[in-house]
């Protein structure tokens, strides 16, 4: 495994923009807590991130502040970040935010704040796949 995401699926357009974002960045390990609805077909389905650890114990855990409310605010800025080899990316959904509850009991590696304001989850998850990207063929 080089990355995974766990995304929460609100509406079609969270979906529709999920699908397109995986399948330009080739990530095959999606995870999919509940949302309001329209889940993918290829996710594996999580009641809660105490899951993980079923399928990864020991995967670093990184969420993403993608939206103004998110969890309070990430602690490192996105550009700063230096991403873990086998990363599993934390999302919230456009209406079903990421909050601290949803994290209680996990060890993070880190949590990130994308510095551009409210973006839609799957939009944040297309930058933060691209500066992982773009970070690791530099190296």
């Amino acid at each position: 495994m080089s990355a995974g995401v766990v995304i929460k699926v609100d509406n079609k357009f969270d979906r529709d923009g999920w699908s397109q974002v995986l399948e330009a960045f080739g990530i095959s390990e999606i995870y999919e807590l509940p949302g309001l609805g329209h889940p993918l077909d290829r996710s594996i389905k999580l009641e809660s991130l105490a899951d993980l650890a079923n399928y990864h114990p020991a995967a670093p855990l990184v969420p993403v502040a993608a939206i103004n409310g998110d969890f309070v605010q990430g602690e490192t800025a996105l550009f700063e970040f230096e991403h873990p080899e086998e990363a599993i990316y934390i999302f919230g959904g456009t209406m079903t935010r990421l909050t601290w509850a949803d994290l209680q009991g996990l060890t993070l590696e880190a949590s990130v704040y994308i510095a551009a304001g409210d973006l839609f989850p799957a939009q944040a998850g297309a930058i933060v796949l691209w500066d992982r990207l773009t970070k690791r063929r530099r190296l």
